[in-house]
């Protein structure tokens, strides 16, 4: 385990700040303003739950993404942000207890949290890394 929680809770920091900045840049793009394809039809779904007007007809697509979206009170994109550091934290838990270093759990969350795939999938409804 990390020794002091300090470097760790400053790491989740500024993965979230970077993050955050990502997303208000993307949110001024044409893509961050009106999802398209599955990612629009992700936040339809969502808002047909949120409704009960979801139709009563068997269809094949993964409802567990759509339905948090409509039970959680927050923009797809802090949801997102939101998974995007606990998948940071708990890579570098299991980097933490594999290589039994508080060093190897540091490097490891800066990887995942500064990844900049990792924010731009998180910036698309759909394509949520977790």
């Amino acid at each position: 385990m990390i020794r002091s929680a300090k470097p760790a809770f400053w790491l989740l920091l500024f993965a979230f700040v970077y993050a955050m900045g990502h997303m208000l840049w993307y949110w001024q793009t044409p893509l961050g303003q009106n999802p398209t394809l599955d990612g629009q039809e992700s936040l339809i779904l969502a808002y047909q739950i949120a409704n009960g007007s979801l139709a009563k007809e068997p269809f094949y697509r993964a409802m567990l993404y759509p339905a948090l979206l409509a039970i959680l009170p927050i923009h797809w994109m802090l949801l997102g942000i939101l998974c995007h550091l606990a998948n940071t934290l708990l890579a570098m838990r299991l980097s933490s207890r594999v290589w039994k270093n508080a060093r190897s759990a540091l490097v490891t969350g800066a990887l995942v949290g500064f990844n900049p795939s990792f924010s731009t999938l998180l910036s698309i409804p759909s394509m949520q890394p977790w």
